[in-house]
């Protein structure tokens, strides 16, 4: 672990210069970045995981420091911070993936160098022309 890290649990970071809390914090986001973005795959969503878990592991950094097993420790608290990101955000995601689904069956399913002609079936010409067709008695044959 490196000594900018260590001052992440060793000092009081509103006590420190602005630029040494930008290189601890530029530290964090280069050490924990790669595993975020593997689950998300949102570079927006990282940067708000990330942010998060700096805040969890300021607030709740271990009173006991052993440095091989703190940037375990680290890494541990920010996948929290992202399935707790997912769990959060799953509905949206949710309808996200259902939409892509849709659009890609029915792009999937079309064929733009054929014409799409309707197919009719047995009683739909005389259903048509008494205006009782119904979405069920036809089907488009590609």
């Amino acid at each position: 672990m490196s000594a900018n890290l260590y001052l992440l649990f060793t000092t009081d970071l509103n006590q420190l210069s602005h630029e040494t809390q930008k290189q601890i914090y530029d530290e964090f986001y280069r050490l924990v970045y790669r595993m975020v973005f593997f689950i998300l795959r949102d570079h927006a969503a990282c940067e708000d995981v990330i942010q998060d878990a700096f805040i969890r592991v300021i607030e709740k950094s271990p009173k006991t420091l052993d440095e091989t097993k703190v940037t375990a420790w680290i890494k541990t608290v920010t996948r929290n911070a992202t399935y707790n990101y997912l769990r959060k955000n799953k509905k949206m995601r949710d309808e996200l993936a259902a939409v892509r689904v849709s659009v890609y069956e029915t792009a999937a399913g079309c064929d733009t160098n054929q014409p799409v002609t309707p197919k009719w079936n047995g009683s739909s010409r005389s259903k048509l022309s008494s205006g009782t067709l119904t979405s069920s008695s036809r089907s488009i044959a590609t």
